[in-house]
């Protein structure tokens, strides 16, 4: 036999707050707003998601300023989040996602603005981490 009894925390109160724990679709919405912004940064920084500086652009253009950003084109897309039940999904489609990585065909060298090894860094997961517990904590009861 099951014998459930309440001790200090309402049953039903309990039961919502395990509801908003359930909700995935609202911290992958946080999450992926967070991310964006962090993408953003890594233009802005002219830095990798690791904090390793890019190389400097040899012939310097005109544009909004820093390597990568001479119209902003690339980094509004790149830091496009797109959200879903299960997480976000950063994606670059243009043919311009070529400097995450670089080309030695084209001597390009690589400017990541994602990160690129198999564990986020530290300053990300902490700040994707924040985002969770915020969304989390604006919709417990």
């Amino acid at each position: 036999m099951i014998r459930i009894e309440e001790s200090g925390t309402p049953v039903d109160a309990l039961a919502d707050a395990l509801e908003v724990l359930d909700d995935t679709e609202a911290l992958a919405r946080a999450m992926a707003a967070t991310a964006s912004e962090l993408v953003r940064s890594t233009f802005s920084a002219t830095r990798s998601p690791d904090g390793l500086p890019w190389r400097p652009v040899v012939r310097p253009r005109a544009g909004i300023g820093g390597a990568l950003l001479l119209s902003g084109d690339l980094r509004d897309e790149a830091s496009q989040a797109f959200p879903d039940a299960y997480g976000f999904v950063l994606l670059v489609e243009s043919v311009k996602g070529v400097h995450q990585r670089g080309s030695r065909k084209r001597n390009l060298p690589a400017r990541p603005f994602y990160p690129v090894a198999t564990s986020l860094p530290a300053s990300w997961e902490e700040a994707l981490g924040a985002a969770a517990l915020r969304s989390l904590q604006a919709r417990l009861p």
